[in-house]
């Protein structure tokens, strides 16, 4: 493909013939990889491979996008979210976009799978591995921002912990990519002494979302200062080392917020 056919002729044939790009060549590649291993060039631009990557993702989806039920395909979304190139990723990107936030430029047909999230996210691919479980960082990016509240918050399935005429409160992880506490306190550590007095604390309070006082109170060698793995341990023990367990309320107006 990236050797015989210009770019504008491997466009229209892909388009005219959505079945070829499920099939796998000589080299044992689906035509997706040629366009993710492709280097960007004046002949092939990033914006060129993007548009490639997409038309062919968006003709094997693994699910309807009708109906988000399973349908054959060869393989192209796995191929695609576990890479971090910037073609997969902004292919992945262009397929689960929403119809009403599409550009002229982009197809109908191959927008608006977002809406299968959690679908697409569960699939597995021949070796019995969820989509998911197989993202890159990158792409893991993009699919949290459809498939948790406000890109960030996994809810927990069930009965609210608590409800009222005007709220509902609801259980919910913090899947947030955590803080290096370590880089915080080098960064709040001005004077580079290797500890943080309550002026430097305040600065950082706002980030870590901790009292400057309870990091001096929990130091137990100063009262006016603390060392760096003093920080690191309360920040741990208050904010945890992985997923957090947070409650999120909801208000039915703003105006009662």
């Amino acid at each position: 493909i990236d050797r015989i056919a210009p770019p504008d002729v491997t466009w229209v044939l892909f388009d005219a013939y959505p079945q070829a790009g499920k099939e796998k060549m000589e080299d044992g590649r689906l035509p997706i990889e040629v366009f993710d291993d492709q280097k960007v060039t004046d002949d092939w631009p990033q914006e060129y491979l993007t548009q490639m990557a997409k038309l062919l993702l968006g003709n094997d989806m693994p699910v309807s996008i009708e109906d988000g039920t399973p349908k054959e395909h060869s393989g192209s979304w796995h191929i695609c979210i576990s890479s971090s190139t910037e073609t997969a990723t902004s292919a992945v990107r262009g397929v689960l976009l929403e119809f009403e936030n599409i550009s002229d430029d982009d197809s109908d047909d191959l927008c608006g799978f977002g809406k299968h999230i959690h679908a697409l996210a569960e699939v597995h691919d021949a070796k019995g591995r969820t989509a998911l479980g197989l993202a890159s960082k990158e792409s893991r990016e993009v699919i949290h921002k459809y498939l948790l509240f406000c890109g960030r918050y996994k809810l927990q399935i069930g009965p609210p912990e608590y409800r009222t005429k005007t709220s509902v409160v609801l259980r919910a992880q913090d899947l947030s990519e955590q803080a290096d506490y370590d880089v915080i306190f080098d960064n709040a550590d001005k004077d580079k002494s290797g500890k943080l007095d309550k002026e430097e604390l305040k600065e950082i309070s706002g980030v870590i979302g901790l009292d400057p006082g309870m990091f001096l109170r929990g130091s137990g060698k100063s009262t006016t200062t603390i060392s760096k793995d003093e920080f690191v341990v309360i920040c741990k023990q208050q904010l945890g080392d992985g997923p957090r367990e947070v409650v999120i309320k909801l208000m039915q107006s703003k105006n009662d917020w």
